[in-house]
Protein backbone atom coordinates (compact mmCIF):
# COMPACT_ATOMS: atom_id res chain seq x y z
CA UNK A 1 0.00 0.00 0.00
CA UNK A 2 1.27 3.50 -0.78
CA UNK A 3 2.18 5.42 2.36
CA UNK A 4 -0.11 8.31 1.48
CA UNK A 5 -3.16 6.08 1.10
CA UNK A 6 -3.05 4.39 4.51
CA UNK A 7 -6.44 4.46 6.28
CA UNK A 8 -4.91 6.09 9.38
CA UNK A 9 -4.09 9.14 7.30
CA UNK A 10 -7.76 9.62 6.52
CA UNK A 11 -8.38 9.89 10.27
CA UNK A 12 -5.76 12.64 10.54
CA UNK A 13 -7.34 14.47 7.60
CA UNK A 14 -10.73 14.25 9.29
CA UNK A 15 -9.27 15.53 12.56
CA UNK A 16 -7.60 18.44 10.78
CA UNK A 17 -10.78 19.20 8.86
CA UNK A 18 -12.77 19.36 12.09
CA UNK A 19 -10.48 22.08 13.46
CA UNK A 20 -11.32 24.65 10.80
CA UNK A 21 -14.45 26.08 9.24
CA UNK A 22 -12.60 27.04 6.05
CA UNK A 23 -9.50 25.51 4.42
CA UNK A 24 -7.89 27.41 1.55
CA UNK A 25 -5.27 25.45 -0.40
CA UNK A 26 -2.61 27.26 -2.46
CA UNK A 27 -0.40 25.01 -4.60
CA UNK A 28 2.34 25.90 -7.07
CA UNK A 29 5.74 25.06 -8.48
CA UNK A 30 8.60 26.84 -6.70
CA UNK A 31 9.12 30.59 -7.13
CA UNK A 32 5.61 31.32 -8.40
CA UNK A 33 4.56 33.90 -5.80
CA UNK A 34 2.65 31.39 -3.67
CA UNK A 35 4.12 32.54 -0.35
CA UNK A 36 3.32 36.17 -1.21
CA UNK A 37 -0.27 35.21 -2.03
CA UNK A 38 -0.48 33.28 1.22
CA UNK A 39 0.89 36.35 3.02
CA UNK A 40 -1.90 38.43 1.49
CA UNK A 41 -4.53 36.01 2.78
CA UNK A 42 -3.11 36.30 6.29
CA UNK A 43 -4.85 39.67 6.24
CA UNK A 44 -8.28 38.26 5.40
CA UNK A 45 -10.64 38.16 8.40
CA UNK A 46 -11.77 34.61 7.54
CA UNK A 47 -8.37 33.12 8.41
CA UNK A 48 -6.74 32.72 11.81
CA UNK A 49 -4.12 30.06 10.94
CA UNK A 50 -1.46 29.30 8.35
CA UNK A 51 0.27 26.01 7.46
CA UNK A 52 3.40 26.54 5.39
CA UNK A 53 4.48 23.63 3.17
CA UNK A 54 3.57 20.83 5.59
CA UNK A 55 5.01 18.27 3.18
CA UNK A 56 8.51 19.78 3.03
CA UNK A 57 10.05 17.16 5.32
CA UNK A 58 8.14 14.40 3.50
CA UNK A 59 10.07 15.28 0.35
CA UNK A 60 13.42 16.44 1.67
CA UNK A 61 13.78 14.23 4.75
CA UNK A 62 11.66 11.28 3.62
CA UNK A 63 9.32 11.75 6.57
CA UNK A 64 6.06 9.81 6.60
CA UNK A 65 3.00 11.73 5.31
CA UNK A 66 1.52 11.57 8.80
CA UNK A 67 4.19 14.10 9.84
CA UNK A 68 2.76 16.56 7.32
CA UNK A 69 -0.80 16.04 8.49
CA UNK A 70 0.27 16.57 12.09
CA UNK A 71 1.70 19.92 11.03
CA UNK A 72 -1.79 20.82 9.85
CA UNK A 73 -2.95 20.28 13.43
CA UNK A 74 -0.37 22.78 14.74
CA UNK A 75 -0.38 25.68 12.26
CA UNK A 76 0.98 29.19 12.73
CA UNK A 77 -1.46 31.34 14.71
CA UNK A 78 -1.79 34.59 12.75
CA UNK A 79 -3.15 36.62 15.65
CA UNK A 80 0.26 38.07 16.68
CA UNK A 81 0.96 39.00 13.04
CA UNK A 82 -2.39 40.22 11.72
CA UNK A 83 -4.46 40.54 14.93
CA UNK A 84 -7.13 38.15 13.78
CA UNK A 85 -10.67 38.02 15.04
CA UNK A 86 -11.03 35.56 17.90
CA UNK A 87 -13.96 34.06 15.97
CA UNK A 88 -11.96 33.28 12.81
CA UNK A 89 -11.38 29.55 12.32
CA UNK A 90 -10.06 29.40 8.77
CA UNK A 91 -6.64 28.10 7.74
CA UNK A 92 -4.53 28.85 4.67
CA UNK A 93 -2.42 25.89 3.53
CA UNK A 94 0.39 26.58 1.06
CA UNK A 95 2.29 23.73 -0.59
CA UNK A 96 4.78 23.01 -3.35
CA UNK A 97 3.57 20.65 -6.07
CA UNK A 98 6.64 18.42 -6.00
CA UNK A 99 6.76 18.19 -2.19
CA UNK A 100 3.23 16.85 -1.78
CA UNK A 101 3.52 14.84 -5.03
CA UNK A 102 1.28 11.75 -5.03
CA UNK A 103 -0.07 12.62 -1.56
CA UNK A 104 -2.01 15.51 -3.11
CA UNK A 105 -5.37 13.68 -2.68
CA UNK A 106 -4.92 14.07 1.09
CA UNK A 107 -4.93 17.84 0.73
CA UNK A 108 -7.80 17.67 -1.72
CA UNK A 109 -9.89 15.91 0.92
CA UNK A 110 -9.05 18.65 3.39
CA UNK A 111 -9.84 21.78 1.38
CA UNK A 112 -13.28 23.41 1.50
CA UNK A 113 -12.95 25.69 -1.52
CA UNK A 114 -11.52 25.65 -5.04
CA UNK A 115 -7.80 24.85 -5.07
CA UNK A 116 -5.69 27.82 -6.14
CA UNK A 117 -2.88 26.85 -8.53
CA UNK A 118 -0.28 29.52 -9.27
CA UNK A 119 1.80 29.46 -12.44
CA UNK A 120 4.69 31.56 -13.72
CA UNK A 121 6.89 31.42 -16.78
CA UNK A 122 9.09 28.41 -15.89
CA UNK A 123 12.20 30.11 -17.21
CA UNK A 124 11.76 32.88 -14.65
CA UNK A 125 10.84 30.48 -11.86
CA UNK A 126 13.70 28.06 -12.55
CA UNK A 127 16.29 30.81 -12.75
CA UNK A 128 14.95 32.36 -9.54
CA UNK A 129 15.26 29.06 -7.69
CA UNK A 130 18.79 28.59 -8.99
CA UNK A 131 19.75 32.00 -7.65
CA UNK A 132 18.25 31.40 -4.21
CA UNK A 133 20.07 28.08 -3.99
CA UNK A 134 23.30 29.87 -4.81
CA UNK A 135 22.58 32.44 -2.11
CA UNK A 136 22.23 29.58 0.36
CA UNK A 137 25.56 28.06 -0.62
CA UNK A 138 24.04 25.23 -2.69
CA UNK A 139 24.74 24.20 -6.25
CA UNK A 140 22.32 26.08 -8.52
CA UNK A 141 21.22 22.99 -10.47
CA UNK A 142 18.55 20.76 -8.96
CA UNK A 143 16.54 17.64 -9.92
CA UNK A 144 14.03 18.27 -12.76
CA UNK A 145 11.14 17.05 -10.58
CA UNK A 146 11.73 20.09 -8.38
CA UNK A 147 10.68 22.41 -11.19
CA UNK A 148 7.25 21.35 -9.96
CA UNK A 149 5.65 21.16 -13.38
CA UNK A 150 5.17 17.38 -13.75
CA UNK A 151 3.34 17.26 -10.42
CA UNK A 152 1.39 20.44 -11.18
CA UNK A 153 -0.07 18.92 -14.33
CA UNK A 154 -0.88 15.68 -12.48
CA UNK A 155 -2.59 17.58 -9.65
CA UNK A 156 -4.72 19.67 -11.99
CA UNK A 157 -5.73 16.43 -13.70
CA UNK A 158 -6.61 14.95 -10.29
CA UNK A 159 -8.94 17.88 -9.65
CA UNK A 160 -10.57 17.43 -13.04
CA UNK A 161 -11.05 13.69 -12.52
CA UNK A 162 -12.56 14.19 -9.08
CA UNK A 163 -14.70 17.14 -10.12
CA UNK A 164 -13.00 19.38 -7.56
CA UNK A 165 -13.03 23.04 -8.61
CA UNK A 166 -9.79 24.95 -9.02
CA UNK A 167 -8.63 28.43 -10.02
CA UNK A 168 -5.52 29.36 -11.99
CA UNK A 169 -3.55 32.49 -11.06
CA UNK A 170 -0.68 33.78 -13.17
CA UNK A 171 2.04 35.05 -10.84
CA UNK A 172 3.37 37.92 -12.96
CA UNK A 173 -0.16 39.23 -13.47
CA UNK A 174 -0.82 38.95 -9.74
CA UNK A 175 2.32 40.92 -8.93
CA UNK A 176 1.60 43.56 -11.58
CA UNK A 177 -2.15 44.02 -10.95
CA UNK A 178 -3.04 42.70 -7.48
CA UNK A 179 -5.88 45.21 -7.21
CA UNK A 180 -7.53 43.51 -10.20
CA UNK A 181 -6.55 39.88 -9.60
CA UNK A 182 -7.34 39.59 -5.90
CA UNK A 183 -10.98 40.80 -5.99
CA UNK A 184 -11.75 38.33 -8.76
CA UNK A 185 -9.94 35.53 -6.91
CA UNK A 186 -11.85 36.24 -3.72
CA UNK A 187 -15.12 36.12 -5.64
CA UNK A 188 -14.24 32.72 -7.11
CA UNK A 189 -13.35 31.47 -3.64
CA UNK A 190 -16.58 32.69 -2.09
CA UNK A 191 -14.78 35.30 0.01
CA UNK A 192 -15.49 38.99 0.40
CA UNK A 193 -12.59 41.03 -0.92
CA UNK A 194 -10.78 43.07 1.73
CA UNK A 195 -8.46 45.96 0.86
CA UNK A 196 -6.07 44.70 3.53
CA UNK A 197 -5.01 41.93 1.13
CA UNK A 198 -3.14 44.54 -0.91
CA UNK A 199 -0.79 45.70 1.83
CA UNK A 200 0.54 44.47 5.15
CA UNK A 201 3.20 45.03 7.80
CA UNK A 202 6.53 43.17 7.79
CA UNK A 203 6.23 39.85 9.63
CA UNK A 204 9.16 40.29 11.97
CA UNK A 205 10.15 37.18 13.88
CA UNK A 206 8.02 34.73 11.87
CA UNK A 207 9.66 31.47 10.82
CA UNK A 208 8.18 29.38 8.02
CA UNK A 209 8.34 25.66 7.29
CA UNK A 210 9.84 22.67 9.04
CA UNK A 211 13.29 22.89 7.41
CA UNK A 212 14.21 25.86 9.61
CA UNK A 213 17.70 27.22 8.96
CA UNK A 214 18.08 25.21 5.76
CA UNK A 215 15.58 27.44 3.97
CA UNK A 216 15.24 30.54 6.14
CA UNK A 217 16.85 32.67 3.43
CA UNK A 218 14.09 31.67 0.98
CA UNK A 219 11.52 33.74 2.87
CA UNK A 220 13.42 36.84 4.01
CA UNK A 221 12.11 38.99 1.20
CA UNK A 222 8.44 38.06 1.49
CA UNK A 223 8.45 38.30 5.29
CA UNK A 224 9.99 41.78 5.08
CA UNK A 225 7.55 42.86 2.34
CA UNK A 226 4.62 45.24 2.69
CA UNK A 227 2.77 44.23 -0.49
CA UNK A 228 3.22 42.79 -3.95
CA UNK A 229 6.23 43.99 -5.95
CA UNK A 230 5.68 44.30 -9.72
CA UNK A 231 7.65 41.82 -11.77
CA UNK A 232 10.55 43.32 -13.71
CA UNK A 233 12.81 40.34 -14.35
CA UNK A 234 13.73 39.62 -17.98
CA UNK A 235 13.12 36.10 -19.24
CA UNK A 236 16.50 34.34 -19.07
CA UNK A 237 18.16 32.59 -21.98
CA UNK A 238 18.35 28.80 -22.04
CA UNK A 239 22.08 29.03 -21.41
CA UNK A 240 21.35 30.55 -18.00
CA UNK A 241 19.34 27.47 -16.98
CA UNK A 242 22.25 25.06 -17.10
CA UNK A 243 21.45 21.37 -16.77
CA UNK A 244 17.72 22.07 -16.57
CA UNK A 245 17.58 23.22 -20.19
CA UNK A 246 16.31 19.83 -21.51
CA UNK A 247 13.12 20.02 -19.43
CA UNK A 248 12.33 23.69 -20.01
CA UNK A 249 10.48 23.27 -23.31
CA UNK A 250 7.90 20.93 -21.80
CA UNK A 251 7.42 23.19 -18.78
CA UNK A 252 6.96 26.27 -20.97
CA UNK A 253 4.44 24.49 -23.21
CA UNK A 254 2.32 23.54 -20.19
CA UNK A 255 2.66 27.04 -18.75
CA UNK A 256 1.40 28.71 -21.92
CA UNK A 257 -1.76 26.62 -21.92
CA UNK A 258 -2.46 27.29 -18.24
CA UNK A 259 -1.54 30.99 -18.41
CA UNK A 260 -3.96 31.46 -21.31
CA UNK A 261 -6.69 29.76 -19.28
CA UNK A 262 -5.90 32.03 -16.31
CA UNK A 263 -6.06 35.12 -18.54
CA UNK A 264 -9.42 34.00 -19.93
CA UNK A 265 -10.78 33.63 -16.41
CA UNK A 266 -11.42 29.92 -16.82
CA UNK A 267 -12.16 27.77 -13.81
CA UNK A 268 -11.58 24.04 -13.70
CA UNK A 269 -13.81 21.08 -12.87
Amino acid sequence: MQAWSEPALGELVAEARSRYDRVLLLVSPPRCCSTALARAFWEHPAFRFYAHEPFDTVYFDRAHPRAALRELLAPLDLDPVARRSAHARGVVVKEMTFQVGPAFPLLLELTTSPVVFLVRDPRLAIRSRMRVREEGGEQPAYPPVETGWPDLCAQILACEERGHPFVLVEATELRSRPDAVLPRLCSLLGLEFDEELLHWAPADGVRLGQLRSRQAHWYRRVLASTGFDPSSEPVPSLEELGSLRPVVAGCVAAYRVLAEAAADGEEGA
